[in-house]
């Protein structure tokens, strides 16, 4: 099984989406992530740069956030404006043939209250979000995409922070339509193993981000990503790995440039 190399579009160097593709495919990616920002209710961006992947033979790998407020708001009213524009970047993401929209449930600290002993605020928190997802996985499915679940660390977020707890959501969901990712930074910090992890749960996994565990470019610091890229293949993983970082050099070409070398040679 071999791995395709992403990158967020937004570490390309360029002025324009269009120079930075260019500058990506010319490094050797085969796809890029999108910011949701500059897609919801911006349906000449939509056009534009799905016209710009094609000239530069990129694919969409995954649409990122871009919705307003959170899924576990404790303001009904906000969960659905959430769900409103998480459809919306749904259907966008199907449309451009990505793989998925990354959804983050909840950043920061939880909005619900403890309700102890009648329940404890994430056991209201994993309720609240299940019963949401039964309803937005068949809307990721019909745009024939997938909802991605991104677990991060304990720093970004209370909530999802790892690989098992966003696989207990699908099954609990019960539907179609729902997916969900490592990244291999946040994994350092909250799973006990990487690799065990990304192997259990392989049959909900679409997509893996890259950094090392310095936060910067892979290679930088003490993350194996080989012993990564092993398992991934030997699940039979078949979507993108994707770059998501910062870089340790000041010349960002050079330094994307180092990563990509570095990067398929551990594949």
């Amino acid at each position: 099984m071999t791995l395709k190399l992403s990158c967020q579009e937004n570490l390309g160097v360029g002025e324009t989406f269009e120079e930075r593709c260019r500058m990506l495919a010319g490094l050797g990616f085969e796809a890029v992530e999108i910011w949701g920002r500059d897609l919801l209710g911006k349906p000449e961006n939509v056009e534009t740069f799905s016209r710009v992947l094609e000239d530069n033979n990129l694919k969409l790998s995954v649409v990122l956030v871009g919705y307003r407020s959170s899924l576990l708001d404790a303001d009904p009213s906000e969960r659905q404006a959430c769900r409103e524009d998480i459809i919306e970047l749904l259907g966008i993401t199907g449309k451009m043939k990505g793989v998925g929209l990354i959804v983050v449930p909840i950043f920061g600290q939880a909005m619900i209250s403890d309700l102890s002993p009648f329940a404890s605020a994430k056991e209201l928190e994993d309720k609240l979000l299940v019963e949401q997802l039964k309803t937005l996985g068949p809307k990721a499915e019909a745009a024939g995409t997938n909802i991605i679940l991104e677990p991060l660390n304990r720093g970004e977020t209370h909530y999802l922070n790892t690989l098992d707890h966003a696989s207990s959501l699908i099954a609990q969901a019960g539907v179609e339509g729902l997916a969900t990712m490592g990244d291999l930074f946040h994994m350092n910090i909250e799973e006990t193993n990487s690799c065990d992890a990304l192997r259990r749960n392989a049959k909900n996994l679409v997509h893996v981000h890259l950094a090392d565990n310095t936060r910067l470019e892979p290679g930088t610091g003490m993350t194996d990503f080989k012993a990564a890229f092993d398992v991934l293949k030997e699940t039979g993983y078949g979507n993108y790995v994707s770059l998501e970082c910062g870089f340790s050099l000041p010349d960002r070409k050079k330094a994307l440039a180092k990563t990509v070398g570095f990067l398929k040679g551990q594949m």
